[in-house]
C-alpha cells in the first residue's frame, strides 16, 4: 500500500470530521485566534447581547456612557460591535457587580472624552474582559495619580484578554483588593503614571504584558500594610520599555514569581524589591525572579534629570528572594545591589553583569542572613567586580564568581580599584574565583579581604597581562585553598590570616617580598579532603625580607627564612597520619 494512498485516506477522514456536526468534531475541531475552538466561540454567542441594545452607538460623538453603565449586576455575555465608542467620563461613575463578559469584536475603540479623569472602572463582581481598546480623546498634559484608563476594585476571578491601553493621565490599569486575576496579551503604552498597578491583590497570573513610554513604574505589585496582604502572584513573559521610574516593582506582596522579563531603558532602578515604609507598604518574601534582561537601568534621561537609585537590580529590606538566569547590561550605577538589614535569604545563580557605572555586585548581609551565589560574573565594571560585607552571624557561601575587567575607573592600589573586595565577620564558604585582568593599567588589588569571620573563600585562579597586582588578606580565620597564576611576574601582598598558594595547578608564582608588610604566615587548612594536596612557596629576593612559615594550627611545619635567599618551599598532606609534612625546600 503506498504512502500516498494512506495520506488521500486520512486527508478523506479528516474532511469527514471537519464537515460532521456531532460532539467533539466539526467545530470542535477548528482553532481560533485567542486559542479557543469555534464551539467555545460559539457557546459565548449563544444567548449574548449586543451592547447597542442599551442604547450605545459606537458613532464617535454621541457618548456611549450610559450603555457601559447599564452593565451593573449583570450576568450575560456582551458583544461590542465594530465602532469608536466615545465616552463622556467627566462625571466619575462606576459599573457594580458585573459578572458576565463583555467581549469587543475587532475595530471596537473605547474613547474617553475628559482626559484627567478615571476611564473605564469596574467595582466588585467578577468581570471578564476581551479585546479592548481603551485611549483618550484628548492628549494628558498632566499627570493625574487617582485617573487610571481601566480601573478595577474589590472584584474575584477577573479575567483579561487582548487588552490595549494608549494615552493615560494616571496608571494605564489599576487593579485594587482583587482576589482571582488572569491576564494575557496586555499592552500599554503613554502613560503619566505607572503602566499597570496591583493594589493588594492576590492569585494574580499575568501572562504577555508589555508597557512603553510610562511616567512611573511600568510594572508595580504593591501590598499596603493598612489592607489585607498580597500573595500568589505569578507573571511571565514581561516587557517594560522607556519607564520614567522602575522597570518592575515589588514591594509587599508575598509569594512572587517573575519569569521571562525584558525591561530595558528605565530612568530609575530596573528591577526592585524592597519595603516603602515611608509610604507605608509590606516587607515583601519569598520573591523568585528569573530568566531575564535588564538594559539600560537609570540611563533614560527625563527633564534633564533621571529618578532615584539607578540599579540593574535592588533589594533592600525584603525575606527571601532568588535571582536565576538574569544579565544586567549597561546599567548607570551598580549592577546588583542587596541592603537588606534584617535576616533573610537572598540566592543569585547565573547573574551576568556587564558594563555598569560602578560596582557589579554590591552585597551587604546582616546578621543572622544568608547570600548564596554561583555562576555570577561582572566584565567592565568601573567599580569592584564584587563588594560584599558579611555581618556577624551572617553568612555567605559561593560556587563560581568571575571577574572580568573591573575598577576599569583608574588602576592602583587605591581602596576603589578591587576586582574583589570582602569584608567578612561572620562566615564564609566559596569554592572557587576567576579574575581576567587584561586592561593596560590593570585592576590594582585583585582581592582584598578583610574581617574577623571565619571559613574558606576557596580557590583563586588570575590572569593578569601588565602591571602589578596585589593580593592582600587581613581576616585571621579565613583561608584561601589554592591561587594559581598564569604570568611570573608582578607582586602579593599577605598582611595575615590563612593562605594556601598552590604551585601544582599551574605556572609556579615568584613573589617579591618586597611587597610584604610583615612576616607571612601560611596557615595550612585543616578541614576538608586534603589526601594528595601539596602547596609550594616560591619567592625570589631582591633583597633581606620578612620569613615566610607554613603553619599547621600553631605548628610550625617549614620555613623560608629571612634574608637574600631565593629559595622554594613544598608541603604536601600526610593523608596516612592525616597531617602536613615539610617535602623538600630548593634554593634556585
Amino acid at each position: 500500500m503506498s504512502q500516498d494512498f494512506l495520506a488521500r485516506g486520512m486527508a478523506a477522514a479528516q474532511r469527514r470530521d471537519l464537515a460532521s456536526t456531532q460532539a467533539g468534531q466539526g467545530a470542535a475541531l477548528i482553532g481560533t485566534e485567542d486559542g479557543r475552538t469555534v464551539t467555545a466561540c460559539l457557546a459565548d454567542l449563544k444567548g449574548a447581547l449586543t451592547l447597542k441594545a442599551f442604547g450605545a452607538r459606537g458613532d464617535g460623538t454621541t457618548s456611549d456612557h450610559a450603555a457601559l453603565l447599564s452593565l451593573s449586576n449583570r450576568s450575560d455575555t456582551i458583544i461590542v460591535p465594530p465602532g469608536n465608542y466615545l465616552i463622556d467620563n467627566s462625571t466619575l461613575r462606576q459599573i457594580n457587580y458585573f459578572r458576565g463578559k463583555l467581549i469587543c469584536s475587532p475595530g471596537v475603540t473605547f474613547t474617553f472624552t475628559d482626559k484627567s479623569q478615571r476611564g473605564l472602572h469596574f467595582y466588585g463582581g467578577s468581570p471578564k474582559l476581551s479585546g479592548l481598546r481603551l485611549t483618550t480623546r484628548d492628549v494628558p498634559l498632566g499627570r493625574e495619580l487617582n485617573a487610571p484608563m481601566l480601573c478595577i476594585d474589590e472584584a474575584s476571578d477577573v479575567v483579561i484578554d487582548d487588552l490595549e491601553i494608549v494615552r493615560s493621565a494616571g496608571a494605564g490599569a489599576l487593579f485594587r483588593l482583587c482576589s482571582g486575576f488572569q491576564g494575557t496579551n496586555i499592552r500599554i503604552r503613554n502613560t503619566l503614571a505607572d503602566g499597570m498597578d496591583f493594589f493588594n491583590s492576590s492569585k494574580v497570573a499575568l501572562t504577555n504584558f508589555l508597557s512603553e513610554n510610562t511616567g512611573d513604574d511600568g510594572l508595580a505589585f504593591l501590598s499596603y500594610t493598612s489592607l489585607a496582604q498580597s500573595y500568589d502572584i505569578v507573571a511571565r513573559n514581561i516587557i517594560v520599555k522607556n519607564s520614567d521610574t522602575r522597570g518592575i516593582s515589588v514591594v509587599g506582596p508575598e509569594r512572587v514569581i517573575i519569569d521571562g522579563f525584558t525591561v530595558e531603558s528605565t530612568r530609575g532602578t530596573g528591577v526592585i524589591v524592597y519595603q516603602d515604609t515611608a509610604n507605608g507598604l509590606r516587607q515583601p518574601g519569598n520573591v523568585k525572579i528569573s530568566n531575564g534582561i535588564i538594559k539600560d537601568a537609570g540611563q533614560r534621561l527625563v527633564s534633564g534629570t533621571y529618578s532615584g537609585n539607578r540599579y540593574g537590580i535592588e533589594i533592600a529590606n525584603c525575606g527571601d528572594a532568588d535571582f536565576l538566569n538574569i544579565h544586567i547590561e549597561n546599567c548607570a550605577a551598580t549592577g546588583f545591589v542587596s541592603s537588606n538589614t534584617q535576616p533573610s535569604v537572598l540566592t543569585s545563580r547565573n547573574v551576568r553583569v556587564k558594563t555598569s557605572g560602578d560596582k557589579g555586585f554590591l552585597v551587604s548581609v546582616p546578621g543572622g542572613g544568608a547570600w548564596h551565589h554561583d555562576g555570577c560574573e561582572t566584565i567592565d565594571t568601573q567599580g569592584h567586580g564584587f563588594n560584599s560585607t558579611v555581618a556577624v552571624g551572617g553568612i555567605m557561601t559561593f560556587g563560581t564568581r568571575i571577574v572580568r575587567q573591573a575598577a576599569m575607573a583608574g588602576g592602583g592600589n587605591g581602596v576603589n580599584n578591587r576586582a574583589i573586595s570582602d569584608s567578612i565577620g561572620g562566615a564564609v564558604a566559596g569554592r572557587s574565583t576567576v579574575i581576567i585582568d587584561n586592561q593596560a593599567a590593570n585592576t590594582g588589588y585583585v582581592y582584598y579581604n578583610d574581617g574577623n569571620g571565619n571559613g574558606s573563600v576557596g580557590d583563586f585562579d588570575f590572569t593578569t597581562s601588565s602591571g602589578y597586582y596585589i593580593f592582600q588578606q587581613n581576616a585571621n580565620n579565613i583561608a584561601v585553598q589554592g591561587i594559581r597564576r598564569s604570568k611570573r611576574s608582578n607582586q602579593i601582598t599577605q598582611v595575615s590570616g590563612s593562605i594556601a598558594l598552590s604551585g601544582t595547578r599551574g605556572e609556579q608564582d615568584y613573589f617579591t617580598t618586597a611587597a610584604l608588610t610583615g612576616a607571612l604566615d601560611i596557615v595550612l587548612p585543616t578541614f576538608g579532603l586534603w589526601h594528595n594536596a601539596e602547596f609550594s612557596l616560591s619567592r625570589f629576593d631582591t633583597s633581606g625580607s620578612y620569613a615566610v612559615t607554613f603553619k599547621s594550627g600553631s605548628t610550625t611545619i617549614a620555613a623560608i627564612e629571612a634574608g637574600g635567599n631565593p629559595a622554594k618551599m613544598v608541603v604536601r598532606y600526610d593523608s596516612v597520619n592525616n597531617l602536613w609534612r615539610k617535602a623538600g625546600r630548593y634554593d634556585l
